[in-house]
């Protein structure tokens, strides 16, 4: 019958495997049995050093994770490391915007009532409103020439304002040096607020000196007295007042106040 005659024809599964085996090894020569050998045992050392280098590998990754955490922390630390060389003056060293400082010239004195140094007899702040208050030499009481500020009447004609000239605070210091134009033989120096930037003291003769640029000699002797005022440089110098520019010139520097009598540029 078909199943007899497939049950004939079929081998076991033991006997394919004995005649596959049996028909490699009659075809394959000695040199390449040899060879197959040494292929399996390359195999079989790869994967014996496969583990082996990925146990390094994930060491390196281990090692590098914990120096980019150390640096991290290290620049972590550096933002928020107090500087100490400001850290026990905390009391003293306060920013200049916390200051209240005097006014110059022309400039509203009503929250400072105070003028900085100038004039042949000093500046006194006076008011002219609530609002407005300015550093002047006199001040009289009422409309000041040139006045611009003001109401309209019903008229619609102009009211200038009037200055109450109250006085706010004390009057400041005169200024030591002249300005341009004025005797300069006392005080041997000329007023960089007053125009005198650049400028000496110039002698003319024994009753007369002034400031000037330069001087040729012929009426005048030309004696300098005393030094060359330097130009303004708009800020002040490390380890300098800082009090008018409140800026410093150095790069790394700003300007601070140590105390009601010093104000200084500071390496920060």
């Amino acid at each position: 019958s078909s199943i007899e005659l497939a049950a004939r024809t079929t081998p076991r599964p033991d006997t394919t495997r004995t005649l596959q085996t049996a028909m490699l090894a009659r075809d394959l020569v000695p040199s390449d049995i040899e060879q197959r050998h040494e292929d399996e045992l390359l195999i079989s050392s790869d994967a014996e050093q496969l583990p082996r280098k990925s146990r390094r590998h994930w060491y390196m990754i281990g090692a590098v994770a914990v120096g980019v955490g150390a640096a991290a922390a290290l620049v972590r630390a550096a933002h928020v490391a107090p500087n100490k060389g400001t850290e026990g003056n905390a009391e003293l060293v306060t920013t200049l915007a916390a200051e209240t400082s005097c006014s110059g010239l022309g400039s509203n004195c009503a929250s400072t009532k105070c003028c900085k140094s100038g004039g042949k007899n000093g500046f006194q702040c006076y008011a002219k409103n609530e609002n407005w208050a300015e550093c002047l030499e006199t001040c009289e009481p009422g409309v000041h020439e040139g006045e611009k500020e003001g109401t309209y009447n019903a008229a619609g004609q102009f009211v200038p304002a009037k200055w109450s000239c109250d006085k706010l605070g004390t009057r400041g210091a005169p200024d030591p040096c002249s300005a341009p134009g004025e005797d300069c033989r006392q005080t041997r120096c000329c007023s960089a607020a007053q125009g005198g930037s650049g400028m000496t003291c110039f002698e003319k003769n024994e009753n007369w000196a002034s400031c000037a640029a330069s001087c040729e000699e012929g009426d005048w002797s030309c004696k300098a007295l005393g030094n060359r005022t330097p130009y303004a440089a708009g800020c002040g110098w490390a380890g300098k007042s800082c009090a008018d520019t409140r800026l410093c010139c150095n790069v790394g520097f700003s300007c601070v106040v140590k105390d009601a009598s010093w104000t200084a540029c500071t390496q920060t």
